[in-house]
């Protein structure tokens, strides 16, 4: 009977998976302070920077004196201090990004460095693929003046990376692409930069937030080549943050606006997107202080929605208050009251995400004063009937680790399947099968590390996956209420395309796979 039920358990979990809401994880972090060689930090991003699977944060550390990138090597220990990559002399780093400059399929370093008032210029540190570096290029020197914040997307859509960054006191965006330098929109300063495609035409975008004589969003959407059509779109408040996603299941693009108010407690701006970059306000949620940096869209709990997370300090003085979290509401479709999770009386902001101890959870990490690296460490916590093992082939962020948001139980309504550090905002496969292959082969050679047996007999199911911006993915997949099913045994991975421009080539055809996932129902 169990063996019978245990061969219809994959597809029935398929049947059901579109038809039930996920369960949210309970939120629990352990903050830590990493230092580094300045006391001036600019600019935290997150990659797999030595190839080993593990991701790693750089830190672009902004005093002209050191010019300097601090890197922090991921591990099975946590996250350890590397040898900082020393920049040419002259101008400090103002903010950085992983990206594939030079298209070797390693991942490299985009620095933008300036002083204020000065021509700013960029340094791409080139990486080896083992934690070391083979060269130095110098793109758009001088056309970004006292740089800010940096983008890096392909906005012309020629196949080539293209450069993004805004300038205290010029005003605008400007896009470095190719020969050309252009500058769009309105002539005050950005406090916030995100990337995004907000029409859905498969070419990035640019929204800006600001807060002097216009308080609002700056969408610059790129229709051909280098052409763009500028939209603004108002917001309450002082806007200091913004976020794109689908918020409301739509497929359009919407925006999370963090916005201060004074000296008075902020709020959070829902505005639903229509597809050509204006927006209308949907909802609004109050923050406990004023919102500092740039926020982000991610799903920290596991349920599938999008979770908004952002840093909150108090106008005088700007010490940080919180790191604080509005958690997806699958009852209301909004998002529930903010939950404080703190490292003490610093100044934070530049929130971001990603799964730094391959524990499944994404754990957010911002930039200090002190020039410190704050992280927020999920505490690891395997739910019942599950086991992680192997490690699949690593995607650009690093692994990509397999977990649930709950007990596989009979009867658990709410099961689903989540993987963490996938291509943001892309479609994936989940294979869920009858055998596994704990090391791992490649039976089709396709240089994608397997971790089930694909042509052993038994149920085999293929199911679509989406991963958030943040890149976690969540999957439903309710278990029935079936006492019979307690026992049965089963197998799941993920499989990831990423874009052709992504910070590394994870493997010959640009797939990665994630580690994989027994499962076994419990009673």
């Amino acid at each position: 009977m169990r063996s019978h039920l245990a061969l219809s358990l994959a597809p029935a979990l398929a049947a059901l998976a579109a038809r039930s809401a996920a369960a949210q994880l309970p939120l629990q972090y352990t903050p830590q302070l990493l230092p580094t060689s300045s006391t001036l930090c600019s600019s935290v991003d997150a990659g797999d920077w030595n190839g080993d699977g593990w991701p790693d944060l750089a830190a672009s550390l902004g005093l002209a004196s050191t010019p300097l990138v601090a890197l922090y090597l991921g591990g099975p220990s946590g996250l350890a201090a590397a040898p900082d990559v020393a920049l040419a002399p002259g101008a400090p780093s103002r903010a950085l990004a992983f990206a594939d400059w030079n298209g070797d399929g390693r991942s490299d370093l985009v620095v933008l460095r300036g002083e204020l008032g000065q021509p700013g210029w960029n340094e791409v540190v080139l990486g080896d693929g083992a934690g070391g570096t083979s060269g130095a290029a110098y793109p758009c020197n001088g056309v970004f003046p006292s740089p800010a914040l940096l983008g890096v997307a392909d906005f012309d859509a020629d196949g080539k990376l293209d450069l993004a960054a805004t300038s205290w006191f010029a005003g605008g965006v400007r896009v470095c692409v190719g020969p050309l330098t252009l500058t769009y929109g309105i002539a005050e300063d950005a406090r916030a930069l995100a990337v995004a495609d907000v029409d859905v035409d498969g070419v990035p975008d640019l929204v800006t937030a600001h807060n002097g004589g216009f308080n609002g969003l700056q969408v610059v959407r790129f229709d051909s080549g280098v052409s763009a059509t500028i939209v603004l779109v108002p917001v309450p408040g002082q806007p200091t943050g913004v976020a794109v996603g689908d918020l409301d299941g739509d497929g359009v693009p919407d925006y999370a606006v963090a916005s201060a108010n004074g000296a008075e407690p902020g709020a959070v701006h829902v505005l639903r997107g229509d597809g050509s970059g204006a927006a209308q306000p949907l909802s609004q949620h109050a923050t406990s202080a004023y919102p500092n940096g740039l926020a982000r869209l991610a799903d920290l709990d596991g349920d599938g929605g999008l979770d908004f997370a952002l840093s909150l300090g108090d106008l005088v003085g700007m010490s940080l208050r919180d790191v604080e979290v509005l958690l997806h509401d699958a009852a209301s479709g909004g998002w529930g009251a903010p939950q404080p999770f703190s490292f003490g009386q610093i100044v934070g902001s530049d929130l971001d995400v990603a799964d730094l101890n391959l524990d499944g959870r994404a754990d957010p990490f911002l930039r200090c004063d002190g020039g410190r690296i704050g992280v927020l460490a999920s505490v690891p916590s395997v739910p019942a009937g599950l086991a992680p093992f192997g490690g699949g082939t690593s995607g650009c962020s690093g692994a990509q680790a397999m977990l649930a948001n709950g007990p596989c139980a009979v009867g658990n309504a709410s099961f689903a399947l989540t993987c963490s550090n996938a291509p943001p905002s892309a479609f994936g496969w989940l294979c869920i099968a009858s055998a596994a292959d704990s090391a791992g082969g490649d039976p089709f050679a396709l240089g994608l590390l397997l971790h089930f047996d694909p042509l052993a007999p038994g149920p085999f199911t293929l199911l679509s996956i989406h991963a958030a911006p943040g890149g976690s993915a969540t999957r439903s997949l309710p278990i029935p209420a079936h006492a019979g099913l307690a026992g049965a045994q089963l197998y799941a991975q993920s499989l990831w395309p990423w874009p052709a421009l992504a910070p590394c080539d994870p493997s010959p055809l640009g797939w990665s796979s994630s580690a994989g996932l027994a499962l076994v129902v419990q009673p």
